[in-house]
């Protein structure tokens, strides 16, 4: 997705850019899956432009059908993750 707006601000007009870009699913143990996100933003401020540059992850149930669900054991959802997923996150 790509946006722009002209949004007054002060005294001033401020040019304000975004640009977001998924990663896609990481899985995780337990039903869940991380979303990555990338975001950023150009603004033109008074004699300079800034750049912000953000990344975020955010945590979801795995897709998939309520009778496959169903059937896991609430064990699985209690074990958490791993060393390693907690490393790569």
């Amino acid at each position: 997705m790509f946006s722009h707006e002209l949004s007054p601000f002060g005294d001033a007009a401020t040019f304000n850019a975004q640009l977001e870009e998924s990663t896609g699913a990481l899985p995780n143990t337990g039903g869940a899956e991380v979303w990555q996100r990338y975001y950023q933003s150009a603004r033109l401020t008074r004699g300079k432009m800034m750049i912000n540059l953000d990344l975020s992850a955010t945590a979801f149930y795995e897709g998939g059908s309520l009778v496959q669900i169903d059937l896991r054991s609430p064990d699985d959802l209690r074990r958490g993750l791993s060393e390693r997923k907690l490393k790569e996150l």
